[in-house]
């Protein structure tokens, strides 16, 4: 039976790829100045240009992959459910990144970090929201009947989960740090 392209299974597939060629990526960006020098005595040096032209992009695909994965269904999804789903969460990530530039935010790559940081927010933060509402509709159980209830019924989704919003809360973090600090070298005097 051949795989939808847009399914889990396939999401799921794709991510897998790039986050091997990811963990190639580094790999080889560690590895490669010790084999250099252990071959013939020349020092290497690969630093964070080489990680920002190479991983960067990588995790960017990782993160909206992440988001994909999780909100697309097993098997196949009809056009009004896809556009349903994905139309808040690109909405917001692109308002998000909109406002940042309107803030005087304006590197490239820090402003597309920060929207599929959200959209991947959006839509894993919505898994935790789902089972919650279904079981609330069904069995007419408060929130706070629910939101156990359901932790207790599907525990690894709930793990997986957070760990995805994790994630997306980290990238967010590292695309601030790293996109606007400010490094100086100063000498200070006595006193």
């Amino acid at each position: 039976k051949p795989t939808r392209v847009m399914s889990r299974e396939f999401a799921i597939l794709l991510q897998n790829l790039v986050f091997s060629v990811f963990t190639f990526t580094v790999l080889l960006g560690t590895l490669y100045p010790l084999i250099a020098e252990a071959i013939d005595g020349t020092r290497v040096s690969v630093g964070e240009p080489f990680f920002n032209r190479m991983a960067l992009p990588l995790c960017i695909a990782i993160l909206f992959l992440m988001g994909v994965g999780s909100a697309l269904p097993w098997g196949r999804i009809s056009s009004q459910a896809l556009v349903r789903t994905f139309v808040p969460p690109v909405s917001l990530g692109v308002v998000a990144a909109g406002v940042l530039y309107a803030l005087g935010y304006d590197s490239g790559y820090f402003l597309f970090a920060i929207g599929i940081s959200i959209f991947a927010l959006w839509l894993n933060g919505s898994e935790f929201v789902k089972p919650v509402h279904a079981r609330m509709k069904s069995t007419e159980e408060s929130l706070f009947e629910a939101i156990p209830a359901a932790f207790i019924r599907a525990p690894r989704l709930y793990g997986a989960t957070l760990s995805h919003v994790g994630v997306a809360v980290t990238a967010i973090a590292i695309a601030f740090s790293s996109a606007y600090k400010v490094e100086r070298d100063v000498t200070m005097q006595i006193g």
